[in-house]
Order: structure tokens, then C-alpha cells, then sequence
């Protein structure tokens, strides 16, 4: 089944500290899941970079981050895409992932808290890899897109494993370069599950 790429143009975070700045980030619809069980379906602001959340009305200001929040999704208008997050620790400390695609080997990935040079930007697949760390989440496994065994995929589903190496050869993927991964994975889930789903990557190439 086709993978469908959808191209993402991110929301421009600024600084966390500046409260007219944080005020002109528009607010998304969504809901946020806390860490006591609770649930707020409310707008909010979300700074990727920061990795913080931030809901205002007219009395009060209020600031969420991995310490209140397990998860969240909201409605993104430029992509015109359902976004979400979820809570994993990474580097000793909890952060929130965004779920890519979602399957059995579900991807995520990590905005880095600068943005990558222009200069060095060729394409929109280029400001991914320098913006974003991605990864793969399997059983409870977190292991970076760059370290994931592809062939390790003939171990754990060996029932798709010659289907996924005759995608390989039709559309001259390498095992070794990160787009393409996605791309092989990304068939993987669509093989394992009964629905194709969606990956949201910018500039993928063909």
C-alpha cells in the first residue's frame, strides 16, 4: 500500500520567557492528558522547542510541561493534520515525542531547541534531519531511527520481511540512508496493520 507523505511547515516557537511573544502563537484545539489521570479538552499553546504548554484566559496564565503532562494531541491548521505527543524518557529526563506514523514500529521524533542554519537548508527533507532526532518505538524500546537494525525486522516479522525486500529493490531504497527508512518501516506498519496509515514527513524523496 502507497505511503502517503504529507509536507509539514512547523509552527515558529520563540522564547519561552517573553510573554508577548508566546501571546502572538496561536492557539490549537485539542485535548491534554495529565499525569494524575485527568483530562483538559481545552485550546492551548504548545512551544516545541521548549517542549512547554500554556493555557491563558481572562484570570489566569498557566504553564504545563513533561512534569503535569502524559500526552496530547490538537489539530494542526497549517497541515491540516491531527499532531501528537506522548511522554518517554530520553537522555536521563522525560520529553515529549511526536508520533509520526503510527503501527507496530511506531515513529517519533524530537525537535531540537535551535533551529538548523539557513545556509546549510538545501530542501524541506534537509531541515528535518538538522531540526528533528527521529526514532523508532517497539514494545516499549525507544532506539534512534540512525541505530535501528532494518534487518533485525527478518528476526521480529519474519512473515513480511520478503515483501519488504522486494519494496526495497522496486523503489531503490538503502537500508542505510534515514528517508528511506522511514519509508521501509513505514511499509512494515502498513503490511502489519489492517488500515494503511499516514507518515508525516517533510520533503520525503521518492
Amino acid at each position: 500500500m502507497k505511503t502517503f507523505i504529507i509536507v509539514a511547515t512547523l509552527l515558529g516557537m520563540t522564547s519561552t520567557t517573553n510573554y508577548a511573544q508566546w501571546n502572538r502563537t496561536p492557539e490549537v484545539s485539542g485535548a491534554v492528558y495529565l499525569s494524575d489521570g485527568s483530562e483538559l479538552l481545552t485550546p492551548f499553546t504548545y512551544d516545541e522547542k521548549k517542549q512547554v504548554l500554556w493555557r491563558e484566559n481572562s484570570s489566569s496564565f498557566k504553564v504545563l510541561t513533561t512534569f503535569h503532562v502524559d500526552s496530547f494531541f490538537f489539530y494542526d491548521p497549517k497541515l491540516n493534520w491531527q499532531r501528537r505527543f506522548k511522554k518517554l524518557n530520553y537522555q536521563q529526563r522525560p520529553q515529549f515525542f511526536e508520533v509520526v506514523a503510527r503501527g507496530p514500529l511506531e515513529i517519533l521524533r524530537l525537535r531540537s531547541p535551535f533551529d538548523a542554519p539557513e545556509r546549510v537548508v538545501t530542501q524541506d527533507f534537509d531541515r528535518q534531519v538538522l531540526d528533528y532526532r527521529f526514532f523508532v518505538y517497539q514494545q516499549g524500546k525507544l532506539s534512534t531511527l540512525n541505530g535501528y537494525d532494518i534487518s533485525s525486522i527478518k528476526e521480529t516479522h519474519p512473515h513480511v520481511w520478503r515483501e519488504i525486500r522486494r519494496y526495497r529493490r522496486a523503489q531503490h531504497f538503502s537500508f542505510y540512508k534515514m528517508h528511506h527508512k522511514l519509508q521501509i518501516i513505514q511499509k512494515v506498519n502498513d503490511l502489519l496493520s489492517d488500515e494503511p496509515s499516514e507518515l508525516l514527513v517533510a520533503g520525503g524523496k521518492p
